[in-house]
């Protein structure tokens, strides 16, 4: 076989890989027609995000929540709209951080703010700002939420252990009191003092 031959060989393959990856990509994508939607509205919804599969839609989801693919708890997370993104982001505060045992640097500079909101909800970290080679991944399917720190970040705290500023204040649904009283009983003609102890709730 000679060098041309074998060089045309060579191209023949280029040319089948892709056109086979090319057909893969295609069929990943699938487009909709608004024609099969009902309403007067159908035409104005924007099918776009369904392309590539299912999207993240915004709003609050009850997902399992994994630090460096160590389970951690379940918690409802808000999901909000970040510009520039398709699908809606995971918004992770910094109460959030502090339940996940991630430490947080000390002052944050603006690009690691991702959204802005209310002081009591939090504001919407960007965390591969503020920590670096960190990642936030969410695989809507399982309802599984994935952080990825460097272990460094991880606070050493033991297991199931909240910090203070999280604790919640309680009511009180009962107390319990203490009486004492002295009794005196005359036994053939002795004199006892007897001593007894009751409790009543109050």
């Amino acid at each position: 076989m000679t060098i041309k031959s074998t060089n045309h060989l060579t191209h023949i393959a280029t040319f089948c890989a892709l056109l086979y990856s090319n057909s893969a990509l295609c069929a990943e994508l699938v487009e909709y027609d608004h024609t099969f939607l009902m309403g007067k509205d159908a035409s104005n919804i924007d099918l776009s995000r369904y392309t590539e599969g299912n999207p993240t839609l915004p709003g609050i989801y009850d997902v399992s929540v994994y630090v460096n693919d160590q389970p951690i708890m379940s918690q409802s997370i808000a999901f909000a709209v970040i510009e520039g993104k398709k699908n809606a982001q995971a918004c992770i505060t910094q109460k959030n951080l502090l339940q996940f045992h991630i430490s947080s640097p000390d002052k944050n500079s603006e690009k690691a703010i991702l959204l802005k909101r209310d002081e009591d909800l939090g504001d919407c970290l960007n965390l591969a700002e503020m920590i670096p080679q960190s990642s936030i991944r969410y695989d809507v399917n399982d309802q599984r939420l994935d952080i990825d720190v460097p272990q460094a970040w991880i606070m050493k705290n033991y297991q199931n252990y909240v910090d203070p500023s999280l604790w919640e204040n309680g009511i009180n649904a009962a107390m319990l009191s203490t009486t004492s009283m002295d009794i005196t009983v005359k036994v053939q003609a002795e004199q006892m003092t007897v001593s007894t102890r009751h409790s009543t709730v109050g």
